[in-house]
């Protein structure tokens, strides 16, 4: 019944290696250097890109963001291990590929808080003041939609995309954008996730939760937790929904949500759902990993200070991104 969301995580102190663009690299990554001609050609990528160490099998470990990516990262997306996109402060996206990250030109100066696509040359990237990007794996190309900050974006298809926001809900079916399933929902929505065109999940602040079933309306307010009006992220897999409050999560099974608190409370403002029974969420300076029973809750040794934003991945491949343009991976 569901699909989802997602980013990764941090250190095991191994310098970057820079690009080495006289010619001679090794582009399979597993060298010092690599070739700037042999980067992807995928889309544009600068000359910046730097090559991510190797990290051992189940180990956090941070990869280092491209020279002069100082602030913050808030969301990552993975089409597979080989495409990653992360997006930041003052329209920053960065581009992982053949094991190095680089910057890409965004055309747009906006903060960029979430980003999510369908493959490598379909990715939608949005944030503060209605800023919306669309990359066709050549050019990240700004759209007019709306002046109100999007917070998120998801979809099932080119043809089958969400953005929301304060009071907004809108969505695209490959032409034009609409606002379908009046009312909109109301409140600062935060998060939207779904695993198809009739099943569609919303949540924010002071927004509870909403479910779209293609009907032609959002549903009534559902209330996962006591009386909690304000969650910060949602996501559905092929049997479960989940979202998070400040100290608490629930799920959705079959009809009723149930509570699992994670130890020490982490507020986890981000969820990425591999399956069932591997899900990760990240908050503050922790990771939850959700294994079938409970959250093992974990501060990845590279983390001190730095808060963690987003989280998302593929397959067995998780990255968590946040402040100080931070990076982390486990795989």
């Amino acid at each position: 019944m569901r699909g989802l969301l997602v980013a990764a995580l941090v250190g095991c102190g191994h310098p970057a290696a820079a690009i080495d663009s006289s010619g001679g690299g090794d582009d399979g990554g597993d060298g010092n250097t690599v070739d700037a001609e042999q980067l992807p050609g995928d889309g544009p990528l600068a000359m910046d890109a730097v090559i991510v160490p190797a990290c051992p099998t189940g180990t956090w470990c941070q990869e280092p963001a491209p020279p002069g990516v100082s602030g913050i990262i808030a969301a990552v997306w993975a089409h597979d291990a080989n495409h990653v996109f992360a997006v930041g402060d003052a329209g920053t996206i960065l581009y992982r590929h053949q094991n190095a990250w680089a910057t890409m030109t965004s055309n747009t100066t906006e903060a960029l808080r979430a980003v999510w696509g369908t493959s490598a040359s379909d990715v939608w990237a949005a944030g503060g003041n209605g800023a919306l990007v669309h990359y066709n794996g050549t050019t990240w190309t700004p759209i007019t939609e709306t002046t109100v900050d999007i917070n998120g974006v998801w979809g099932t298809s080119s043809a089958d995309v969400w953005i929301v926001g304060p009071s907004l809900a809108e969505h695209w079916n490959g032409n034009a954008w609409s606002v379908p399933g009046q009312p909109v929902p109301g409140g600062t929505l935060q998060s939207v996730s779904g695993t198809s065109t009739t099943d569609v999940w919303t949540c924010g602040e002071s927004a509870y939760v909403r479910h779209y079933t293609g009907a032609g309306s959002w549903g009534s307010q559902i209330k996962p937790i006591g009386n909690d009006s304000t969650f910060f992220a949602i996501a559905a897999e092929t049997t479960h929904v989940w979202v998070t409050t400040a100290a608490d999560t629930a799920r959705l099974e079959g009809s009723t949500w149930v509570e699992y608190t994670p130890a020490g409370g982490p507020s986890f403002k981000s969820l990425y759902a591999a399956s069932t029974n591997d899900v990760w969420a990240a908050g503050g300076t922790k990771v939850g990993h959700w294994t079938g029973t409970t959250w093992d809750v974990e501060m990845p040794a590279p983390v001190t200070t730095q808060q963690l934003i987003g989280v998302g991945g593929a397959g067995t491949d998780v990255w968590v991104v946040g402040t100080g343009a931070m990076i982390l991976h486990r795989d």
